[in-house]
Formats: structure tokens, C-alpha cells, sequence
């Protein structure tokens, strides 16, 4: 038995290595996918792997009736949030950042997803159409970023974060692509920023980063879950030594503190035994 899953392991890590190649090559994949199966029909990444591939096939049928290269990319980035749900239902992890980490049938399959999306938006420097457009910027560095560009998809973020106020879900991205080139203090900083903004903005399965995935999984140890997982990741994050980079409060940053401390204390006197999140939040 032991033998088996042996096999049925390294038939998939060398599917794997077809998605990764240039261009990948998913019917290979899926060949030595189902191979692995054949040998072990318990195997759990080949399982998972298979039945990702098979849903991501039919994406890439979808995105072949759209018209124009940019649309396509759209579409086949639109479809993560669908995909992670897809997961959850065969009781799996979903990305890089989730608590049940993806192994690397799933990396792969994301390198394989990001690095098509990449090509179809045909990205041109020159055409101002593109440079000027902060969604097209933020989706084309969330494709390099999946496709293991670390460098160009810093780029893109930080042109898309500064075209318009960056929401605190661009501001996670690209904190994640910080931590991933290795600018861990920056990270760190940015990651704290987006946290004070909105913890549940997070897309915590597009998270790939040490930094990200490190403290949500030792969160995660400590009892916590979905939701209420996201909202106390700042807190443990402060009290395990995760963020220890300060930044001095502006007057307004201040009194707006000041203000949503009032609230929240004035809740949890009143609604704290209804709701958990409010003790997180305070």
C-alpha cells in the first residue's frame, strides 16, 4: 500500500512539471494524473488535481468564444473566487494562503491559469487605454504574480495602487507580493495598513506569502476560523512578534481611532455576548 501511494505521488508531481512547462501542456497533465489514480485510486492530490484541471479546461472552452485578448484575461482571473468555492466543496484548501495550504498540483495548476491570463491581456507599455485603467493594472499583476513574476507584478500593483485611493484588498496583494521579492519590512507596514482598513477584505486564498500564510495558520492553531480568524489576525499578529514595524498616527488617523474605540466599547457592552467579532474588532 505504502508502494502505491509512492507512485501515485510521483506520477503527480511529474504532471505537475507539464504545467509548468513552456507552453504547459494540461493533457499530459491529466494523463499522468489519471495515471496516478490507476494506482492508487485513494490518492488525494491526484483526486484534487484532476477534478481542478478538468473545471479549469471548461474555463479556458468559455474564455474561447470571447472577442478581444484582454477580455479573456478577464474572464479566466474573474474565476478564481468561483474556483476557491469549487475546492471548498470537495473539502480541500484552496490557494497559496488558505489555512490547508494548496500542494503542488494546485501551485502548479494556478502558475498554469496565471501565466495564460498574463499572455491573453497582450499588455502594451505604449497604449494609454491600459497604463491608465487601475482594474486592468491590479488583474495583470495578480496573473504575474500566480505565474511566479514577482517582479513585474509589484510593478503592476503599484501603478494600479496608484491611479486611486487603493482599496485594503489591493493593499493585502500587494503586501503578499512584497513579502514574496523579500521586502518583508514593507510588507510587514502595508500588511498592518490593510489589516486597520478591513481585515475581512482579505482574499486569504491568493495569499502565498510566509508572512501571510505563517500567521494565519498559527491563528488558525489557536481556535479561530473563517470570519473571526481574519479579524483576530492583527491582534495575534502584534502579540507574536508578526508585525513590530510602527508608524506614527496623523491627527485624523487619531481621532477616527479614538472614535471607533468609543463604539466599539459602548457595543460590546451591550451586544458583546451576540456577536464574537466585536472583542476582535475592539
Amino acid at each position: 500500500m505504502e508502494g502505491e501511494a509512492e507512485t501515485a505521488l510521483g506520477l503527480v508531481r511529474q504532471g505537475e512539471q507539464f504545467l509548468y512547462h513552456t507552453p504547459p501542456q494540461p493533457d499530459e497533465a491529466r494523463r499522468l494524473f489519471d495515471a496516478a489514480l490507476a494506482v492508487d485510486y485513494r490518492s488525494g492530490p491526484a483526486k484534487t488535481a484532476l477534478k481542478a484541471l478538468h473545471w479549469w479546461t471548461q474555463c479556458f472552452e468559455a474564455a474561447r468564444s470571447l472577442s478581444g485578448g484582454a477580455e479573456r484575461g478577464s474572464y479566466l482571473m474573474s474565476r478564481w473566487d468561483a474556483f476557491y468555492r469549487f475546492l471548498c466543496g470537495l473539502g480541500t484548501g484552496g490557494g497559496g494562503g488558505a489555512v490547508g495550504v494548496d500542494g503542488g498540483p494546485l501551485r502548479a495548476i494556478r502558475y498554469w491559469v496565471c501565466r495564460e491570463a498574463a499572455l491573453a491581456f497582450a499588455y502594451n507599455p505604449l497604449d494609454p487605454s491600459q497604463n491608465g485603467n487601475a482594474d486592468l493594472l491590479w488583474q495583470l499583476g495578480l496573473a504575474h504574480k500566480g505565474s511566479g513574476d514577482y517582479e513585474s507584478a509589484l510593478d503592476f500593483l503599484k501603478a494600479a495602487a496608484g491611479l486611486k485611493p487603493p482599496p485594503p484588498a489591493l493593499l493585502f496583494e500587494l503586501a503578499d507580493v512584497m513579502a514574496l521579492s523579500g521586502d518583508e519590512r514593507g510588507a510587514e507596514v502595508m500588511m498592518r495598513r490593510a489589516f486597520f482598513m478591513d481585515p475581512l477584505a482579505v482574499d486569504e486564498y491568493s495569499m502565498e506569502s510566509a508572512l501571510f500564510c505563517g500567521l494565519c495558520r498559527a491563528v488558525h492553531e489557536r481556535g479561530y476560523e473563517g470570519d473571526e480568524l481574519l479579524l483576530w489576525m492583527p491582534v495575534w499578529g502584534t502579540l507574536l512578534g508578526t508585525f513590530t514595524v510602527r508608524r506614527e498616527l496623523s491627527q485624523a488617523e487619531l481621532g477616527q481611532l479614538n472614535a471607533d474605540v468609543f463604539e466599539l466599547e459602548t457595543a460590546l457592552k451591550t451586544e458583546g455576548a451576540k456577536d464574537a467579532a466585536l472583542k476582535a474588532r475592539l
